[in-house]
Formats: structure tokens, C-alpha cells, sequence
């Protein structure tokens, strides 16, 4: 089937107001492999029509992910951020995590470009000033580059991260076995790193350092194009 036919098919269902089978058509597709911002924002509009914000929240951060430079996906992030009351801090740290995975690569690849031309001008042509000063100003290049790359991994989301997509905390259980005992829980939007999945639950450690399973549809992975 031609994943755009049928992402084609369920806007439409989407626009006649069929909005859950529109869904379901979305997540077919992700499940699928077909990972496009304009699903995930489509995604994002389903869910908010349903009066799911927290999950509407997830998917527009991950359109927000895949195509950064697209202003509507921002205006429509901004939006349900502030419908679900989201800290402006935690809107900021989001935001930095988008342009640290936009740049990161591009200002890694400069820096290491950068600093082997200068090591080939200063090796073959350090007798020449001209070629000397090129060289030096390459290896400044490149130091700042490499600084940038180095401030924006810290602000990397880590490719293991999901939300708590409910509207109510959910505890951890010990393991996924049934009866297993609450080992703490979880608060909506809260991010989590999902370590292992068996059957429909995951395995997640979050960021107090509490591990514990719940159950994978309460989760929302933030890259499920790298899971």
C-alpha cells in the first residue's frame, strides 16, 4: 500500500471528523516505518480534538523534531504547551533539545572539516604567511564549532526518552508479571528512558533514578524512528 495514499485517506477521515479511524490509519503508518513530521502533526490534531492534550503534546513534539524549521509545527507545539501548563522551563529545555538535534551533526562535521584543513595548511604551507593565517583562522573556526557541537550534546534528548502520556499518575510495578507490587509511579508528561519492552510493557528508569514496568500505550517514545 503507498503509505502517502494512505496518509491521504486518513486526513481525510481526519477533516469529516472520523477522527479516531484517522488514528488508527496514523499509527498504522508509524508502525509501518513511514515516520513523516506532517503524520506526527496530523497525529497532534486528532489527539487534541479528542481532548487528549498530553498525548497531542508528544506527537507535536515529535513533527517539531523531524522538521524544526516549520513554523506552524512550533505555533501548534506552543499551543498545547500552554493548554497542558507546561513549565516555561521545561518548554525552553524542549526547545533547546530540537535545535541541539538539528545542529549537533552539522556543527560536529564543520569542526572536524575544519580543523584537518588547518592541519594541512599549516604541514605543507606554514612557510607561507598567507596559507599560515588560513590555517589559524581554520583552527579557530573549528574550536568554536566544536564548542557548539559539545554545548548542544548536552541538550541532545536521548534516543531512549518517552513521556507518560495519561492524565492521571500510574504507578511502576516491580516487574510485568501479574500482582507484581507498585514500586513507585509516574506523572503525566513526565519523561522517562524506556530500557526494555516484553510484550506490552517497558522497563523505564526515570529521572529521580526509579525503575519499574508499566504498560507501553501509556508511553509515548519521542523518537520512535530510532526504537
Amino acid at each position: 500500500t503507498d503509505p502517502k495514499a494512505t496518509f491521504e485517506s486518513a486526513t481525510t477521515k481526519l477533516e469529516a471528523g472520523n477522527t479516531e479511524e484517522a488514528i488508527e490509519d496514523y499509527l498504522a503508518l508509524a508502525s509501518a516505518g513511514w515516520h513523516a513530521s506532517e503524520l506526527y502533526h496530523n497525529l497532534a490534531i486528532a489527539h487534541d480534538h479528542l481532548n487528549q492534550p498530553n498525548r497531542a503534546l508528544a506527537q507535536a513534539y515529535r513533527s517539531l523534531l523531524l522538521a524544526p524549521q516549520t513554523q506552524s509545527y512550533l505555533a501548534s507545539f506552543d499551543t498545547l504547551a500552554d493548554k497542558v501548563d507546561l513549565a516555561p522551563s521545561r518548554q525552553k529545555t524542549l526547545k533547546w533539545g530540537v535545535r541541539a538535534t538539528q545542529w549537533h551533526r552539522p556543527l560536529a562535521i564543520a569542526a572536524s572539516l575544519l580543523f584537518w584543513m588547518a592541519i594541512v595548511f599549516l604541514i605543507r604551507w606554514r612557510h607561507q604567511p598567507t596559507a599560515l593565517t588560513f590555517g589559524i583562522l581554520s583552527l579557530s573556526f573549528a574550536a568554536i564549532a566544536a564548542g557548539g557541537a559539545l554545548l548542544l550534546h548536552t541538550k541532545l534528548p536521548s534516543p531512549t526518552a518517552a513521556w507518560f502520556v495519561g492524565d492521571d499518575s500510574l504507578p511502576m510495578l516491580a516487574s510485568h508479571a501479574e500482582g507484581a507490587p507498585e514500586v513507585g509511579s509516574i506523572r503525566p508528561l513526565e519523561e522517562v528512558n524506556v530500557q526494555s519492552t516484553r510484550g506490552d510493557w517497558s522497563n523505564i528508569v526515570t529521572t529521580r533514578g526509579r525503575s519499574g514496568w508499566v504498560k507501553s500505550d501509556a508511553l509515548a517514545m519521542l523518537f520512535p524512528w530510532r526504537w
